[in-house]
């Protein structure tokens, strides 16, 4: 189970992450090896970016291909300051078009797809569920949230989801 602690610290404050000279934004909410229940559910993005009003797009694929869009909408003018850096939010709602997701015989799932999350047209940074965790303690120690959220991203560009 998620560390109720971060998901809130990371839900209000993500500045994380985020190296102007590399990135340009973050995905909090979808996880990278999330299960989101089936293939109809309804899936909360939290993503943010360094700047106010730029393009976010969201695309997903899967092993055969198959890249779709799923969403494209732009970072918030309201800034959000945490430790110094401000942030701006890009979060919606939605539930992935159907041809996303690819049949996977799994331990406990039946579908995967992968998503792609473009910030300004760079990669976004994104994190497992025990990043999150790692991020929460990281900024309960007082560490920034450039330096923490490089310690705790995951290494992969796109996120894998599960779906029933």
């Amino acid at each position: 189970m998620m560390n109720q602690f971060a998901k809130a610290i990371c839900s209000k404050y993500t500045a994380i992450g985020l190296s102007a000279a590399m990135l340009t934004g973050c995905v909090v909410s979808p996880n990278h090896g999330e299960h989101i229940g089936n293939t109809g559910s309804t899936i909360s993005f939290q993503i943010y970016a360094l700047g106010p009003n730029v393009p976010v797009t969201v695309t997903c694929s899967h092993h055969y291909g198959n890249q779709q869009p799923v969403a494209t909408v732009q970072s918030s003018t309201s800034p959000i300051t945490f430790n110094g850096q401000t942030v701006y939010a890009a979060n919606f709602s939605q539930v992935l078009p159907s041809g996303c997701w690819e049949s996977w015989s799994g331990s406990n799932f039946n579908y995967i797809t992968y998503l792609q999350v473009d910030v300004d047209g760079y990669s976004a940074a994104n994190y497992t569920e025990e990043g999150i965790e790692c991020l929460g303690d990281k900024f309960a120690e007082g560490i920034g949230p450039v330096t923490a959220g490089g310690q705790c991203r995951t290494s992969y560009n796109s996120i894998l989801l599960y779906a029933d």
